[in-house]
């Protein structure tokens, strides 16, 4: 299963680096908040052994109701889990700016302009490598968490707090 899941995170995560590289920030932000509900599920993997085996037999009816992202997020908020980066706010800006259309959107406005189409746009690209360094980061920690590599762990924990 983990095997799933990381495999899952590579193909967002390529696919993302792919859209930045064509310029388009907005749809490679969208797949780098999938990653971050999988880096989510990995953290619950790591922090409690029960929950995730109930999320692994789960229908499709208790998935929905129960560890859908926001369920996993607040069951991980109550742990105080110091792991998870995919927060609430996190979370919510990707959607709300995103994702999620309002009569407001804009597409791919990061410089001030909003483009039709790719566009190389320096913050953008700069937003999009960033969240996806860092989610990715995050996911190989909980990968390190869940085998129970703790030098390993430690190491790179200590090198991203270092930086």
């Amino acid at each position: 299963m983990l095997e799933r899941l990381c495999g899952r995170a590579y193909n967002l995560g390529c696919a993302a680096f792919h859209l930045l590289t064509l310029g388009f920030y907005d749809e490679a932000l969208g797949l780098i908040r999938g990653i971050g509900e999988l880096s989510n599920i990995m953290i619950l993997a790591a922090e409690d052994p029960v929950a995730i085996q109930e999320w692994i037999s789960a229908d499709a009816k208790t998935l929905r109701s129960k560890f859908g992202p926001a369920q996993v997020r607040k069951m991980l908020e109550q742990k105080n889990s110091p792991l998870m980066y995919a927060t609430k706010p996190w979370y919510g800006e990707l959607s709300e700016s995103y994702i999620h259309v309002t009569p407001q959107t804009k597409p791919n406005q990061h410089s001030g302009r909003a483009w039709v189409g790719g566009a190389f746009q320096k913050e953008g690209a700069e937003k999009v490598f960033s969240e996806l360094a860092t989610i990715l980061c995050n996911m190989g920690l909980m990968t390190c968490r869940w085998f129970k590599f703790d030098d390993l762990f430690e190491e790179l924990a200590g090198e991203i707090r270092a930086s």
